[in-house]
């Protein structure tokens, strides 16, 4: 309810790099049949994004296109636009940065992914529990039309037990798009990453 959407799908992961690579493999398995599957996938990212980010392109086999910052270390939207072409899954905006706490301007990346009918990662995990309670909340979650996915750790601003990170979906088709068969379990489907939960 915090994140304007009371019917999220989604789980508690180990945190938030399993979050983030189950955010961008949404993203890239939904977007299947819609790019040249003869050249790699790609994603454009700020240059604020967490290490974790480097490690999805080398396990997704994505390429990883980072924008750089403007003055207030957010990212710069006019780069992220000239680096979108037509193998981009996902762009990513980030709602409080590892290091400055700094808010990407969402709503144009919301925007800007709904005109290029592309996903929206973003990466909350550290400013998603605080966002929500500031006197004048930036707009960053699923109020936004664009944004398909948000990483949100309880482990950070939670105040929870480490390691205890969240992945939340718009709607449950992304969870469809995570599933792979486990026929020796009583479930027919898994979409988790790390295993039986």
């Amino acid at each position: 309810e915090i994140l304007h959407n009371p019917k999220v799908a989604g789980y508690i992961s180990s945190g938030g790099t399993e979050a983030n690579i189950q955010g961008i493999r949404a993203a890239r398995n939904l977007m299947r049949g819609k790019i040249d599957d003869s050249r790699k996938p790609n994603i454009v990212i700020p240059k604020s994004a967490h290490f974790s980010f480097e490690k999805i392109g080398d396990i997704l086999g994505v390429e990883i296109r980072r924008a750089s910052l403007d003055e207030e270390y957010r990212v710069d939207l006019a780069e992220v636009e000239s680096l979108i072409d037509s193998n981009t899954v996902a762009l990513v905006g980030i709602a409080g940065t590892t290091e400055l706490g700094q808010i990407d301007p969402i709503v144009e990346l919301s925007e800007l992914a709904l005109e290029k009918g592309i996903e929206l990662h973003v990466d909350a995990a550290f400013g998603g529990l605080v966002i929500p309670f500031m006197e004048s909340p930036y707009p960053f979650d699923f109020q936004l039309e664009g944004v398909s996915s948000i990483t949100i750790d309880p482990h950070k601003m939670g105040m929870a037990t480490i390691p205890s990170g969240g992945i939340l979906f718009k709607d449950e088709g992304y969870l469809r798009a995570l599933e792979v068969e486990t026929p020796y379990l009583t479930t027919r489907t898994q979409y988790t990453l790390t295993g039986t939960r």
